[in-house]
């Protein structure tokens, strides 16, 4: 685990120092907390295992440019029923060049209030509060590198896919991962959970 933890960190540090491109993405959710930024596309289903001990799968709908409602089910090691709950969430607030995103949320049986912002260099920060496993005070951030860019008809840069580092702090715990884009509409996560756990995710959108 201890390795697993160092590469990760390594990798981290490389694509900070070397990486000359990049650029913010708006995302629904980090490691673990939720942000204030709605998805994209139509829907996204995602599942994702905890160190063999827990998987969640969740399903998310634009239901409005400023509504996502959706589901998700729970199940944790040894038993045999999933818990279910819902996922949903609001903009209350929209970005400006001074004022953060603004939104609030349920997710299974937390309450939640998030609000995000971009900075400059590709950063976009987050910071929020909620109840149950949001652990009270949460805060992350996340920055894109994508090296191939668009120039009239032809694509310059490394053929690498697009990679979304992320950090954040929940429940006393620091959490630090990565989503790659494998297609367009075909994402994996990796992610070590206070330095000790591992998830890994697949999600998809449509």
């Amino acid at each position: 685990m201890k390795r697993s933890f160092l590469v990760l960190t390594l990798a981290l540090v490389f694509l900070l120092m070397v990486s000359g491109i990049g650029s913010t993405m708006v995302m629904e959710k980090l490691v673990t907390i939720p942000t204030a930024d709605m998805i994209t596309t139509k829907g996204y289903i995602s599942g994702e295992i905890y160190n063999n001990e827990k998987k969640i799968l969740e399903g998310i709908f634009l239901a409005h440019p400023r509504l996502e409602m959706g589901g998700m089910a729970r199940l944790e090691k040894g038993e045999d029923d999933p818990e279910l709950g819902l996922n949903a969430k609001t903009v209350l607030v929209d970005e400006t060049q001074y004022e953060p995103t603004v939104a609030a949320g349920v997710k299974m049986d937390d309450i939640y209030l998030v609000m995000s912002k971009s900075f400059g260099y590709g950063i976009r920060a987050h910071l929020g509060v909620g109840n149950g496993e949001l652990g009270g005070v949460f805060a992350g951030v996340n920055k894109v590198f994508n090296p191939v860019q668009v120039e009239g008809d032809f694509q310059s840069g490394s053929s690498l896919p697009t990679i979304n580092l992320m950090g954040e702090y929940i429940n006393d715990q620091i959490n630090l991962g990565m989503r790659v884009d494998l297609q367009e509409n075909l994402t994996l996560d990796f992610a070590v959970l206070d330095f000790d756990d591992l998830k890994l995710g697949l999600g998809f959108s449509f």
